[in-house]
C-alpha cells in the first residue's frame, strides 16, 4: 500500500496540509449520476452516500441536489437542472452553468462506478479519523483530569465512523449465507468443530453449551443470594482452559475478589483462609495444617499464571466500556464479567429505568463488537424481576435465576433451591431447573438436591 504523503501533514507542517480526497472519482460518480440518473443515482443511495461524502462543496451541493430531486420523483434533464438550480440559487454554489457543463461532459466511467464510490467513501473515512483525532488532542489539553472520559468519546467516535464504513457492504446472497451454514455443519459432522463454546460451569453447558461470542449472560439473585459467586466461579472455569477473562467490580476490591478466587480456585474452606487460626482451633490443632497451607499456596501459583485480570472500575458506563475495550485489545479477553448491573451508572438519568436501559443495551452490542461473552450478576425485586427495569432480562441471550426459599417463616428461609434457566434465546432450554446449590463454606456452586421441598414457591417461579 502507497500513499502521497506529500498530501499528508507531517512533523512541523502547517496545519492547513491539504486533507485526502479524491478528486477525479467524486467527478466521474457526478458524471455518470448525470448522465443516467435512473441507473446510477439509487445505487449511490444505496450504498450509503451521502453529501458529506464529497470534498468539494460543489460536489456535496451537487449530489444533494440529484439525490433529493431523484427521490421526489422528479426528472433530472441538464437544462431543467441548472434552472432548477438556478431558482433555488444554489447555481453558483455548483460553479454555474459552465461547471456543471464540465461535469456532464466529463470522461464517466459506469463500470467503475462502484469503486469510484468506495474510493470516496475511503477518503471521506480519513478525513473523518482526521478530523477526531483533532478533537481527540483537543480534549487531552482541555480536560487533563478526565481521561475516562476521553477515551469513552475517542471510542464513540470511532465507533461511529467504523458503523458509517460498513454502510456500503453487500447484502449477502442466500446462497452465501447456505454455504456458510452448511460448511458449518461439515465441519461439526466431522469433529472438527465442536458446538460447544468457552466451558462456563459443567452442569450449565450441558444446557447453554457454554460461552459464545456476542451473547450476555444475566445471572439473577436476592442479596447474598449467590450470584457474584457463580459469576467468578465461570470466569474462573473459562480461564483454567485458557481463556482469557476479566472480572470488574464496582464494589469490592480487586484483593477481596482474588481472596474468594483462591478459596474457589483451591477448593478451600472459607473461614481456613479469612480466619485460620480460628479455623485450626475449631478443628482441634494449634495451627493450619501443612496440607492447607499447601493447597492455598498452590491456587495462588495456578491464579498468577491464568489468563485473567481483577480490576474495580468506578460506576460510570463510559469508564466500563473503555476498559472492557483495553482489555480486549491488550489481553485479548474472551469473557467479562461486570458486577454487577444496579451499579453501572449511565449518562441518562431520567429514571433508574430509563439508565438500566442505557447500560444494558450498550453492554449487549459491546458483546457483539468485541465478540466476547460477558455476564452480569443482577439483582431481583420482590416480584424477581430484575431491579429498576426488566430490560436486563429482555437484552440478555441467557437469563439464570438463583433460586432461594424466600418464605421468612421457614427453618430452610435463603436456603438455595436451584438454577432456573429462565430465557434460553439459542438453544431452547428455558425453563430448565439446574440443580447448583451455593456451598457457603466453600464459596462455590456445587451440584446438590432441593431440600426445600416445603416451602414457599419464590413468586417468578408461580
Amino acid at each position: 500500500m502507497s500513499f502521497e504523503t506529500s498530501t499528508w501533514p507531517q512533523p512541523g507542517d502547517d496545519v492547513t496540509s491539504p486533507l485526502p480526497f479524491a478528486l477525479g472519482p467524486e467527478k466521474s460518480i457526478l458524471s455518470t449520476m448525470l448522465q443516467d440518473p435512473q441507473e446510477w443515482i439509487p445505487v449511490a443511495i444505496d450504498e450509503g452516500i451521502t453529501p458529506d461524502h464529497f470534498y468539494l462543496p460543489s460536489h456535496s451541493t451537487l449530489f444533494e441536489f440529484l439525490a433529493s430531486e431523484f427521490q421526489a420523483g422528479e426528472e433530472i434533464e441538464l437544462v431543467i437542472s441548472i434552472q432548477k438550480l438556478l431558482d433555488t440559487g444554489r447555481l453558483d454554489r455548483v460553479g454555474g452553468p459552465s461547471g456543471l457543463t464540465d461535469l456532464f461532459t466529463y470522461a464517466p466511467s459506469p463500470g467503475y462506478f462502484r469503486h469510484h464510490l468506495e474510493h470516496v467513501r475511503g477518503k471521506f473515512i480519513l478525513r473523518q479519523l482526521i478530523s477526531m483525532s483533532n478533537a481527540i488532542i483537543s480534549e487531552c489539553y482541555d480536560a487533563p483530569g478526565e481521561p475516562q472520559e476521553t477515551l469513552a468519546e475517542a471510542d464513540r467516535m470511532l465507533t461511529a465512523i467504523s458503523a458509517g464504513a460498513s454502510v456500503g457492504t453487500p447484502i449477502p446472497t442466500n446462497r452465501e449465507v447456505l454455504k456458510e451454514c452448511f460448511d458449518r455443519f461439515e465441519r461439526r459432522t466431522k469433529g472438527t468443530e465442536s458446538t460447544m463454546g468457552i466451558p462456563l460451569l459443567p452442569l450449565l453447558d450441558c444446557y447453554l453449551f457454554g460461552g459464545h461470542p456476542g451473547r450476555m449472560i444475566v445471572i439473577g439473585a436476592y442479596p447474598e443470594g449467590g450470584k457474584s459467586v457463580i459469576a467468578s466461579q465461570m470466569l474462573l472455569n473459562a480461564a483454567e482452559e485458557g481463556h482469557a477473562g476479566i472480572y470488574l467490580s464496582l464494589e469490592m476490591s480487586e484483593r477481596d475478589i482474588m481472596d474468594r478466587m483462591i478459596i474457589q480456585c483451591g477448593r478451600i474452606h472459607a473461614k481456613a483462609f479469612s480466619d485460620p487460626q480460628e479455623y485450626a482451633r475449631e478443628n482441634g490443632g494449634p495451627e493450619v495444617t501443612v496440607g492447607l497451607m499447601h493447597a492455598i499456596t498452590s491456587a495462588a501459583r495456578k491464579l498468577k499464571d491464568m489468563p485473567i485480570r481483577v480490576k474495580r472500575v468506578d460506576r460510570k458506563l463510559s469508564s466500563i466500556i473503555a476498559t472492557l475495550r483495553r482489555a480486549h485489545r491488550e489481553y485479548g479477553i474472551k469473557v467479562a464479567v461486570v458486577d454487577y448491573a444496579q451499579r453501572i451508572k449511565g449518562s441518562k438519568t431520567e429514571s433508574r429505568e430509563i439508565e438500566q436501559t442505557e447500560c444494558s443495551n450498550a453492554l449487549q452490542t459491546l458483546a457483539g463488537d468485541l465478540g466476547i461473552t460477558i455476564i452480569v450478576p443482577s439483582q431481583l425485586n420482590e416480584d424477581g424481576e430484575t431491579k429498576h427495569g426488566k430490560v436486563w432480562q429482555e437484552d440478555g441471550d441467557a437469563v439464570l435465576l438463583i433460586v432461594q426459599d424466600r418464605n421468612k417463616e421457614s427453618p430452610t428461609y435463603k436456603r438455595h433451591r436451584h438454577v432456573l434457566i429462565a430465557k434460553d434465546r439459542h438453544y431452547g432450554t428455558g425453563g430448565t431447573r439446574v440443580p447448583l446449590i451455593l456451598d457457603r463454606d466453600y464459596i462455590r456452586f456445587v451440584e446438590g438436591r432441593d431440600e426445600t421441598e416445603g416451602a414457599a414457591k419464590p413468586k417468578f417461579q408461580r
